[in-house]
């Protein structure tokens, strides 16, 4: 009997995990940042450039180290720092893709199963085929957009919060 109790336990004790475990990362500031971590800097100071991409080297007190690609190390001002970004990889777009596909697929297919309903002297369609080639085209559109969307990619990325890192710096 206490045997039985055991395999319910498991379930139950990995679900409070799942929910604690993002609760606890909230809790302690969200997102942060490693040295090495690829950033997008956003600036509010007029006359230079709104965006900077780099990598992360450490929190100051007042400044926020980084490296540009051809550049030494440099402190950007705690002041002048609007927002900051932190790379999260790649994503494709396949479910996109799919949505737009399985859309213009459908268009097409009702088009089609509209336009092969009436009488002809070859073959009569009824409502029924009229469904089944509005769904065999909605779903090869699916299927056909999902393959594009899969092969555009772009950059993801996360906000990091800037008071979370002016409050660590270490100057």
């Amino acid at each position: 009997m206490a045997g039985s109790h055991r395999g319910r336990m498991v379930p139950a004790v990995c679900l409070a995990a799942a929910m604690v475990a993002p609760a606890q990362g909230l809790a302690q500031g969200g997102i942060s940042l490693r040295e090495g971590d690829r950033v997008r800097i956003h600036f509010s100071v007029p006359g230079a450039p709104s965006r900077l991409e780099a990598v992360y080297l450490e929190t100051g007190r007042d400044s926020l180290f980084v490296r540009q690609q051809t550049s030494t190390s440099r402190g950007l001002s705690w002041s002048s720092i609007q927002g900051i970004e932190r790379f999260d990889g790649r994503r494709g777009h396949g479910g996109g893709g799919a949505l737009i596909g399985a859309t213009a697929g459908l268009a097409v297919g009702i088009l089609a199963g509209a336009t092969a309903k009436r009488e002809s002297q070859f073959f009569q369609i009824n409502t029924g085929g009229v469904v089944l080639i509005a769904t065999l085209i909605t779903g090869a559109g699916a299927g056909l957009g999902a393959l594009i969307g899969s092969t555009v990619r772009s950059d993801r990325w996360e906000t990091v919060p800037v008071e979370s890192l002016r409050s660590t710096g270490t100057d």
